[in-house]
Order: C-alpha cells, then sequence, then structure tokens
C-alpha cells in the first residue's frame, strides 16, 4: 500500500531529496566536490536518494511525505558524534516542532527494517523505535550499532532503526558538518551552535 501510495503521488522514482542548510557567506565554496556534481550539489546541499520501495516502502513514503509538506524546513542539525550526524524539529522554534506534531508524521506506524539496505556510510535512516522526527546520516559503518539489536540496551528490542535512504551528492557539506564544534554542555556530542535546515524538497 505504501509502495502504491509513494508511487501515484511521486512518481515511480528514484526518488531523491535536496537539503538546504544555512552556512555563513564566508565559508559557503561554490566549487564542487568533482567537477561532475552540478553547481546546485555546492557546500551547503546534501542530496539524499531513497531507497528502492520494495525495500522500505513505508518509512520512505513517510519521509517524502514530511518533505512535500514541508515539515523539516527550519529544523536543525543539532549532533555531531563521531559515527553519526542528527537533525531534528526539537531544536528549533516552538511553531516548527507544533507543526511537525500537528502534522501526524512525525513518526511511522511500525518499525521498517530491511536486511538489504543497512546503515553503512553515507546512508540516512531514523533514530529511534517507530520513529520520523530524528534524520540520522551515518559517518561511518553502522550497521552493527543501528541494525538489529544494536540499541536494545536504548529501547529494550531487537529491531533495527529504519535507513531509506543514501547520500548521493554534497558530500562536502557532510565534511563541514562534521567539524562543526561539539560540548557535552546540552547533550551528548551537541554542537556548540546547531545548523539550520533551511529548506528540503523533492527532486
Amino acid at each position: 500500500r505504501s509502495r502504491d501510495s509513494v508511487i501515484e503521488r511521486y512518481g515511480a522514482g528514484p526518488h531523491r531529496v535536496m537539503i538546504q542548510i544555512e552556512i555563513p557567506e564566508d565559508e559557503i565554496n561554490v566549487a564542487s566536490i568533482d567537477s561532475q556534481e552540478a553547481n546546485a550539489h555546492d557546500l551547503g546541499t546534501i542530496v539524499i536518494e531513497m531507497a528502492s520501495l520494495d525495500l522500505m516502502p513505508h518509512t520512505v513514503q513517510v519521509f517524502l511525505d514530511q518533505v512535500h509538506e514541508g515539515l523539516w524546513n527550519e529544523c536543525s542539525f543539532y549532533r555531531n558524534a563521531y559515527h553519526v550526524l542528527q537533525a531534528t524539529h526539537k531544536k528549533g522554534p516552538a511553531n516548527v516542532t507544533k507543526r511537525f506534531l500537528d502534522s501526524g508524521l512525525a513518526n511511522t506506524k511500525f518499525q521498517e527494517y530491511s536486511p538489504e539496505f543497512p546503515h553503512v556510510k553515507y546512508s540516512v535512516g531514523f533514530g529511534g523505535m517507530n520513529a520520523g522526527s530524528i534524520l540520522m546520516i551515518n559517518k561511518v559503518d553502522n550497521s552493527h550499532v543501528h541494525g538489529p539489536g544494536g540499541q536494545r540496551d536504548s529501547f529494550g528490542v531487537d529491531d533495527g532503526e529504519p535507513c531509506f535512504g543514501k547520500v548521493v551528492a554534497g558530500f562536502n557539506t557532510i565534511e563541514w558538518l562534521s567539524q562543526t564544534p561539539t560540548s557535552n554542555e546540552k547533550g551528548p556530542d551537541y554542537m556548540d551552535n546547531y545548523v539550520k535546515i533551511l529548506s528540503a524538497s523533492i527532486i
């Protein structure tokens, strides 16, 4: 059902989402990470390609619907750990969180996971159980940590966290985010200054 809904609303795919983040003007470098990337993939932009609808139909639908409704606009990247970057609505303005929660799209309906689409380096998933409000970019291979049994101590279940996409452009932006200073004053590996998501759009 999710597969059919995605195809009906967004086409057969492949489905891609572009995330644009706020970077200080003096740090923007218009040179692409390699000569084959278009200008739209310069520093400040991340492009995520969705997993096959045969593998992760429900989670892909939830994320695409979130993006379509503009829910990730004005959210923030807030955590820069050695293994992941994380973004959420919870660290932005109150109206952003309200919009997210009122949408009915803040959570997945069930914990979807495919062993054929694990949490390898540069893959993208949701953090938590039945969660849809913490976006997670894997900086290293987290197949074990975020796969089945990896979060047993945290959540008390063996289900893997949903992994539904992979970064296909904007690796220089991920590198920039990975260099943002952190401390543990606000939380574990929280950025000193959160980085706003200006927009997320289906391309």
